[in-house]
């Protein structure tokens, strides 16, 4: 599957900060954030910034969606049950197109 090719989203230091120090991250953040989403999709682009893994079923997933234009917003979806194998779905639950196995 190609992924989409969009232009990544930079996160501001603040931003990077904020989601470094919540508690319980699941990792280090990165600068920017990537569009997990199938090439040529419609809406806006969506990247996982950060995970806060606070019990084996309590988590908290932070969404970056935005939009060429410049649009940005912030959402909490779980992550998409879909399994295949021993592989995740690594997107929202209310993702478009085909999943994004790891």
């Amino acid at each position: 599957m190609i992924y989409c090719s969009a232009e990544a989203a930079m996160l501001t230091p603040e931003e990077v900060e904020r989601l470094d120090q919540l508690p319980d991250a699941a990792f280090t953040v990165a600068p920017e954030v990537e569009c997990a989403l199938i090439d040529s999709h419609g809406g806006m682009h969506v990247g996982l910034a950060q995970s806060q893994d606070h019990t084996f079923d309590d988590q908290t997933h932070w969404w970056l969606r935005w939009a060429d234009a410049g649009l940005r917003a912030w959402s909490h979806e779980a992550i998409c049950p879909a399994e295949r194998g021993q592989e995740m779905c690594q997107l929202p639950s209310d993702h478009v197109g085909e999943h994004h196995w790891f």
